[in-house]
């Protein structure tokens, strides 16, 4: 009775053991090279997704450090107005009927007025004709350093001085270029070939606009190994 209980047991080992056996099998060179395949191309997704996150960090901050910059400049604007009344010439273009002729601040710098220093004739007026690379202040005349007697146009050179100081030390790693002018298009200001191209479309009676444009090295580049940036605001009335 015991020898038919182990005659009984040893072929079912001997068939579980086998079955064992058969189901055992090993990668073939194919499978391990789809496996590497799909793990690299895995990879390669996380580290395009990680590079766009950082190109898109990069171009929020660079904005909001113009975006800051562009509001201080605007500020001073409006602290150190151009003035004008009927007796002056060229204010005929921005004076409106019924006006005095009492001193009016009447679209900002419109006509660009001069001023006598040192018998020589002084453009009161922010706006500037082609594109200015940003210095720093101790490259840039315009800064006036520890200086307190300023008249209207060394006050204006001041501003746009420290103007182009923020944008400089904000963005040291870029190539910055801004322009003030009239502008009705809305149109995005450019770099191509390390040269600005404003898009300033609008004459006098059109708003002024700050239009900036920065181009830096990122890991996501065109032709030039660069990405071109812009910013622009309207200067209200």
């Amino acid at each position: 009775m015991d020898f038919n209980k182990e005659s009984r047991i040893f072929p079912i080992a001997v068939i579980r053991e086998g079955r064992l056996k058969t189901q055992q099998q090993g990668m073939t060179l194919l499978e391990i090279l789809i496996a590497m395949f799909v793990l690299t191309v895995g990879v390669l997704a996380l580290l395009a997704t990680q590079l766009q996150t950082v190109v898109a960090v990069r171009e929020a901050e660079g904005q909001t450090i113009v975006a800051q910059a562009a509001q201080n400049l605007i500020e001073g604007m409006a602290i150190n107005p151009v003035l004008c009344k009927n007796s002056i010439p060229g204010c005929e273009d921005v004076m409106l009927p019924g006006d005095s002729d009492d001193l009016i601040r009447r679209r900002n710098d419109a006509f660009r007025p001069q001023l006598k220093v040192n018998s020589k004739s002084e453009t009161l007026s922010y706006r500037f004709s082609n594109p200015i690379k940003v210095r720093s202040c101790s490259k840039n005349a315009w800064c006036k350093k520890n200086k307190t007697d300023l008249n209207k146009r060394q006050i204006l050179e001041d501003h746009l001085g420290k103007f182009e100081d923020t944008l400089f030390k904000g963005l040291p790693e870029a190539d910055i270029y801004y322009i003030i002018c009239n502008d009705k298009s809305g149109v995005k200001p450019t770099i191509n070939n390390n040269v600005m191209q404003p898009n300033c479309n609008g004459g006098a009676k059109d708003p002024i606009s700050i239009k900036v444009a920065w181009q830096q090295n990122v890991e996501r580049s065109d032709g030039s190994g660069k990405v071109v940036y812009s910013y622009q605001v309207r200067v209200a009335e």
